[in-house]
């Protein structure tokens, strides 16, 4: 059975104004850019990476932002950054455009019902999927060259279309035109903006809606152009239909495209399941599946950091070690680590909505904290074990880095740290980063001084 359109892709916008749509005058609108829907689009680290001191200047910044829609003179400079795969990071250099973006994509989440995605709650979603003992497929689907090939022109037409639009928007989606950002006939949306996501959100919005209705599909989740489907069909017939709604404008990865079968073997002791376990990544974890199963007792799944992200964890490692020998910091360096291997937490400016003494936690552990094996208890998913062999490979390779006679980096080590840099470089690890949740209180400042190492890689 073949997935049927009955929308086009291009046009998975849909407004609900019926009758009393026209009523609605612009003029009537609450403006989107007012100061406290500004405030709202502050975002911590703002005044260090954008060079801005938004304690004496934030009530300036936000005159001047409204006064350049006011007369049609908003700008868009920035400057492209080259990433993986030949692709471009579009970086915005000026402040007062950033805001301008940030609160467009707030009013049109809102106006059309956008919830950003949440990693955590869709690797929850996949995890309880996972211990459904119904045969099954899982099904991984990875766009190519989403931003690159999304045509933007018939969701600005049909947002120029909208009753439900302020004036400002307007004034904001075609200076982005004027700016050469979104270009009229051209596929593309600059990867890095602040409204690129919201614009991935409307153009794939009838494909959910059509890869939900699909008889074979159970269920369906999907973070940005990261896509999974669990289906009780052939494989390959879902892989067919995601294919077919997606032509012409966009086309699948095919080296991270591909089916998992995920199968319910009886297990026992006289008769062992021998299947080797079903594998796949998605947002960043590994998930392992054991496909047989024993009597009145759940499947078995193992979930830990992706393969990418570890290789991520030995670049930045190396960035950095590249980066002390350039520029001879030890104290820098041994940040660096730090960071890679442990948790930090920030205090989110008074500027930022939301409390004032409220943190924000990342690091090794919170951004894979759902890492563990799992088997499904009363309440669904339950974690019973957290032992990341992963992350003991990691703390191998970073130590035969530093330290090997070997290494071409032992000797930078050696001759741009003193010894108590040392001692506490020997004794940070990826592994107790992660296990005893290590967590460090820093400067916003050091922490961006430390990630410019690895930025953009």
């Amino acid at each position: 059975m073949q997935f049927t359109l009955k929308r086009s892709l291009k046009c998975g916008l849909t407004e609900r104004d019926g009758k009393l749509g026209f009523r609605i005058r612009n003029c009537m609108q609450i403006s989107p850019f007012k100061r406290s829907a500004l405030e709202a689009c502050i975002r911590v680290g703002d005044s260090s990476r954008y060079g801005v001191d938004l304690e004496a200047d934030k009530d300036a910044i936000f005159d001047e932002l409204y006064q350049e829609l006011e007369d049609r003179s908003l700008d868009f400079p920035h400057k492209e950054i080259p990433i993986s795969r030949g692709r471009k990071l579009h970086y915005l250099q000026d402040y007062k455009s950033v805001l301008a973006l940030r609160a467009t994509a707030r009013n049109l989440n809102k106006n059309y019902g956008i919830r950003p995605a949440n990693r955590n709650a869709i690797v929850r979603g996949v995890l309880e999927a996972l211990f459904d003992a119904t045969p099954s497929y899982v099904v991984r689907c990875d766009i190519a060259s989403f931003f690159e090939c999304l045509n933007a022109e018939p969701i600005l037409d049909e947002l120029h279309r909208s009753t439900k639009l302020h004036p400002h928007i307007r004034v904001v989606l075609e200076r982005l035109q004027d700016s050469g950002l979104l270009k009229a006939g051209t596929a593309g949306v600059p990867r890095g903006l602040g409204l690129s996501s919201t614009f991935a959100e409307m153009c794939l919005r009838s494909f959910d809606h059509e890869v939900r209705l699909h008889p074979k599909v159970y269920r369906y989740f999907r973070f940005a152009d990261d896509i999974l489907i669990f289906s009780l069909g052939e494989p390959q017939e879902i892989l067919q239909g995601v294919e077919q709604l997606l032509r012409p404008d966009f086309q699948l990865r095919r080296d991270k495209s591909y089916p998992i079968p995920l199968l319910s073997l009886p297990d026992t002791i006289e008769n062992p399941c021998t299947e080797e376990p079903g594998s796949f990544s998605y947002l960043g974890y590994k998930f392992t599946c054991q496909h047989g199963i024993k009597t009145r007792k759940s499947r078995r799944v193992l979930v830990g950091i992706s393969d990418n992200k570890i290789n991520d964890r030995k670049t930045r490692v190396i960035l950095s070690l590249k980066a002390l020998e350039k520029n001879k910091d030890g104290p820098l360096f041994l940040n660096r680590i730090r960071i890679l291997t442990s948790n930090y937490e920030v205090r989110k400016s008074r500027h930022t909505h939301g409390q004032r003494k409220a943190k924000v936690r990342t690091g090794i552990y919170y951004n894979y904290r759902l890492s563990g094996e799992y088997d499904h208890g009363k309440n669904g998913p339950h974690k019973k074990l957290v032992d990341p062999a992963e992350l003991k490979e990691l703390d191998a390779f970073l130590s035969s880095l530093l330290w090997a006679s070997t290494s071409e980096y032992s000797s930078i080590v050696d001759k741009f740290l003193n010894a108590d840099q040392k001692e506490e470089l020997r004794r940070l690890s990826f592994y107790k980063g992660f296990t005893k949740k290590i967590t460090l209180r820093l400067q916003r400042s050091t922490v961006a001084a430390a990630r410019k190492a690895w930025r953009y890689a």
